[in-house]
């Protein structure tokens, strides 16, 4: 049975070939939409390119001989490649003064939108140099950041966007793929991730507090000759679901370990006494360690202060007001807010200490890389040089 030949008018034949001449439009494209084959549109435009000038060469009343009318097809054409180009130089003009390799790369992406002669055209390369860019084998630079790329991502996911270019850059390194720093955050803002960060610190005189004030024993001076010389410790603020709760923290300096932690949803005495009895029952103190704090009511307290003195341990105060002088204990909350606190949304109390004993217990103590320990964990330190 032999396929039904459909009968297309002169007018219907004419407006599809007229359609196929417009600027945007190709032969193939307008044979899709009406569901025709291709070759019908060349064949109705060589029939009416040899009709008289009269039957398809006048438009808008005008009489163009069939040489006037070949120039006006070619015009067309060119107008037609011109907008083409115009428009593909706008998604690809970045690449304009970038390696070959760059603009080959930005060629393959909008292979099918775009003639290939039209883009190398564009950006000034050959058509050759791109079938050879296609057809190479992946050279090793190329595979070296592929897999370093690749680590990358997993490592920042790992880590939950903890680390930034400089941590990851010793994770890598540690995994046996050495590379800098610079190579790392490269990476990492081509992929558009950023580890998370928190915002300045926004001084404000504190209110003056004179009653049982110790002595500044520790001078800012931070650093430790052996463990359990000299601990810092401090209280910060948490809002969760509507309401505030409140860390307390020991840190020990030698190894800025995190050695006693509380949570509570009251700031009171309590709360910094039970913090220092878990530090004190974790580690062997020595006479002589000093215990330094700020001015807050709380280490001010009777009580803690005589908790500190029976264990044989130096009580230490801030200045009045000046936070810098318990900086340690300052910028470890601050990285504990930036890491964990402000990327979750916490709906219990609960579930804040399941966060914060995972941040400190497992991440902060034995993983994170610390960059006053030589960018090592707390744990590892203490083992290397303890």
């Amino acid at each position: 049975m032999t396929k039904k030949r459909h009968a297309y008018s002169e007018e219907f034949r004419r407006e599809a070939v007229r359609r196929a001449d417009q600027p945007g439009n190709t032969a193939a494209s307008v044979a899709k939409e009406l569901e025709l084959h291709p070759g019908q549109i060349y064949n109705w435009r060589r029939q009416f390119t040899r009709l008289s000038d009269k039957q398809f060469n006048s438009a808008d009343g005008v009489d163009y001989s069939k040489k006037e009318s070949a120039e006006v097809r070619r015009l067309k054409r060119e107008l037609n490649d011109a907008l083409k180009e115009n428009e593909f130089l706008k998604k690809g003009c970045g690449v304009l003064r970038e390696a070959p390799g760059v603009k080959y790369m930005v060629i393959a992406e909008y292979l099918g939108q775009y003639p290939v002669t039209l883009m190398c055209r564009a950006l000034s390369v050959s058509r050759s140099g791109l079938y050879k860019w296609q057809n190479r084998q992946p050279c090793a630079s190329q595979l070296r950041r592929e897999r370093i790329e690749a680590k990358v991502v997993e490592l920042f996911a790992e880590y939950k966007a903890r680390y930034g270019a400089p941590r990851l850059a010793h994770e890598l390194k540690d995994a046996g793929l050495p590379c800098s720093k610079n190579f790392v955050a490269n990476i990492m803002h081509l992929r558009g991730i950023r580890a998370r960060n928190g915002k300045g610190f926004h001084y404000r005189p504190a209110s003056p507090t004179m009653i049982n004030v110790e002595d500044n024993l520790l001078r800012r001076r931070f650093h430790a000759e052996a463990p359990n010389e000299k601990w810092v410790t401090d209280i910060t603020y948490i809002w969760v679901n509507g309401s505030w709760a409140y860390l307390a923290t020991v840190m020990e300096l030698y190894s800025r370990t995190i050695v006693g932690w509380k949570l509570d949803t009251s700031m009171t005495e309590k709360l910094v006494l039970d913090t220092l009895t878990m530090a004190l029952s974790r580690r062997k103190v020595k006479p002589g360690l000093i215990v330094h704090s700020d001015r807050g009511v709380q280490f001010r307290s009777v009580k803690y202060l005589d908790l500190v003195r029976s264990s044989g341990c130096l009580p230490s105060m801030s200045r009045q007001g000046n936070c810098w002088d318990n900086a340690v204990m300052e910028s470890f909350y601050s990285r504990l807010k930036v890491e964990l606190i402000y990327a979750e949304q916490y709906a219990s109390m609960e579930e804040v200490r399941t966060g914060i004993f995972e941040y400190i217990e497992i991440f902060y103590n034995r993983k994170r890389r610390h960059s006053a320990l030589g960018n090592i964990s707390p744990a590892e330190y203490e083992r290397k040089c303890a």
